[in-house]
Order: C-alpha cells, then structure tokens, then sequence
C-alpha cells in the first residue's frame, strides 16, 4: 500500500506514518518523532528522539544528550556527564567535585574540601583553615595561627611570632624587642637610643646626636651644633660659622668680618682649588 504515492507505508512490518520514507515501525522498533531514530528497540527508549537512548537496561538520559542519569547507582541529576550520586559521592552542585566522599565534604562544590579529617576550609578556596593548629581566618594559603605565628591581616606577614608585632603588616616590624616603627616603612622609630622622627631612615636621637631638621645631617654631636642643618657645622668648641658655608667667623680669637668678600673674589677669578 502506498497511503501518499511514490512512498511505502506498508512494506510487511515496515510502516511509514509520517510517509517521509522513515520507518515507524519495523518489528519492535518504533520511531515516534519520524526522523529516522528509534524510540523502542528491545528495552532502548529514546524520549526525546534524536538518536540517543533514554532507557537501556539500567541507563536513563532524562535531558537526552548521550549522558546517564542512572547506570547502577550513578546519577547525573543536571546532566552533564557528571556523577551526583555513586556509592557514597555526592555532587550537590554537579559540576564534576564531589560533595561527600567518606569523610570528605565539598559545601561549594568547587574541588577543594570542607572536612576531610580535622581539615576545614570555611571560604572554600582549597585552603585550609583548620589542620593541627593551623587556622587561616580569610582563608588564601596563609596561616594566622600556627604555634606563636599569628598574621591578623592575612597577607603572609606575620603579625606576631614569638616578640614580632607587625601592626601595619606590610613586612616590617612594628616591635622587635627594643625596635619600633611608628610610620611603618621599614625604618625604625627607636631601637635602644635611636628615634627617627620623621620616619625617613634618619636619626633624630642616637646617644647625644640630634638632627632637627631631619635630613641625615647632626644637629648636635657631642659640642657639635649645625643650626642651618646642611652638614656644616655653627658650633664645634670655639668655633662658629654664621653664614654656614664652611667658613668660620670666629675661632678662638679669630675674627673674619671680610671672609664672605674674599670667598667671593676667589671664586669668579677661579682661584680656589
């Protein structure tokens, strides 16, 4: 019989609903959607026909994309290849890490384990926050407790370990037995009789020196005063400079009133060495 012409609906077992030239059925096969692909072949169901089984003994592809969703205890509940559940793995978001695998636990399903043993990593990044004494409160591979290692702001440094306190925690110390640092640059505030004010790795205080001014030059050393603080020195014993330029004014009983005027002339005719 030829339903439509030109095309077989009825050839024996052969039957052609559509009249496409496809079989729909052909013995046990049954093809519903007419394209050629089988719904039933023996125990193979094809839901969503286009060629891949939903059914075949224990196998079930509910999104019907070549993926079990059950073959034994295997379930893939989303469907893409991964196991949900397979003895005792659990995949809760199913992006191929296993939530529950013994004593493990995987909350954010990433890869990286909650609880595994005494281990906890609570931001769930791969890092432990929990194994022996090693806790890591904002969790990226850096311990802030371990023994006396203590690193508040969590970048490595530590804030304290045994007598180190570290309070800007950029690497330099804040406390180091006698050693602070007020501004935090790696310079040192004190340490014994040393204090640099203005924190630029200069000494204000070291014993009797002083530098006011603050630019790596004495203020005092012993007798020695440079109130201009350009590295000449005002006072030295009996020795005074007023212009602090090197040149005294007095020394003992030493008076130059005309030494600016001779150090002048020296210099525009190139006479000094």
């Amino acid at each position: 019989m030829d339903y439509y012409h030109d095309i077989s609906s009825f050839s024996g077992a052969f039957v052609d609903y559509s009249h496409d030239g496809t079989s729909s059925f052909s013995g046990p096969f049954v093809d519903y959607f007419h394209n050629g692909i089988s719904s039933f072949s023996g125990a193979l169901v094809d839901y969503l026909h286009y060629g891949i089984s939903s059914f075949s003994g224990t196998f079930m592809d509910y999104y019907h994309d070549g993926i079990s969703s059950f073959s034994g205890p295997f379930v893939d509940y989303f469907h893409n290849c991964i196991s949900s559940f397979s003895g005792a793995f659990v995949d809760y978001f199913h992006g191929g890490t296993s939530s529950f695998s013994g004593p493990f636990v995987d909350y954010f399903h990433d890869g990286t384990s909650f609880f595994s043993g005494p281990f906890m990593d609570y931001f769930h990044n791969g890092i432990s926050s929990f194994s022996g004494a090693l806790v890591d409160y904002l969790h990226y591979g850096i311990s802030s407790f371990s023994g006396a290692f203590m690193d508040y702001f969590h970048d490595g440094i530590s804030s304290f370990s045994g007598a180190f306190v570290d309070y800007f925690h950029d690497g330099t110390s804040s406390f180091f037995g006698a050693f602070l640092d007020y501004f935090h640059d790696g310079t040192s505030s004190f340490s014994g009789a040393f204090v640099d004010y203005f924190h630029d790795g200069t000494s204000s205080f070291s014993g009797p020196f002083v530098d006011y001014f603050h630019d790596g030059t004495s203020s005092f050393s012993g007798p020695f005063v440079d109130y201009s603080h350009d590295g000449t020195s005002s006072f030295s014993g009996p020795f005074v400079d007023y212009f602090h330029n090197g040149i005294s004014l007095f020394s003992g009983a030493l008076v130059d009133y005309l030494h600016w005027y001779l150090f002048l002339f020296c210099y525009l005719h190139g006479l000094l060495p």
